[in-house]
């Protein structure tokens, strides 16, 4: 299943919901491109990985790559929802300790800095 992405802002914050698989693929880096068109007008971006079904390395490091791209913006990325199987591999690449990670995305909104 490829990656859909739909995205919609709330209290200015870029809140991007994907859908499907983050793996190696034609449509690999598809949130890195959005995020860095995306970069000049918005700096505060919730991930959410509710529906994602399978993750391999190299969406995880779209993930890292995302977040590096923010941050030289002076922005904050944060991840919200993910399911157990894709939170275990989120944990073992120690992702909770470089991007922020909550529960749901109400949550991950109210932790960005104002």
């Amino acid at each position: 299943m490829a990656l859909e992405m739909k995205t919609r802002k709330h209290k200015g914050v870029t809140i991007v919901s994907l859908k499907g698989e983050m793996i190696l693929s034609e449509e690999h880096f598809a949130l890195m491109k959005f995020v860095v068109k995306e970069l000049d007008e918005e700096k505060r971006f919730v991930i959410d990985l509710g529906k994602v079904s399978k993750m391999d390395s190299a969406g995880v490091g779209e993930l890292v790559a995302v977040n590096v791209a923010v941050k030289e913006k002076k922005g904050q990325v944060h991840l919200a929802n993910f399911e157990d199987h894709i939170g275990k591999i989120l944990q073992m690449a120690l992702i909770h300790k470089i991007i922020p990670s909550f529960d749901t995305q109400k949550e991950a909104i109210a932790a960005f800095d104002d």
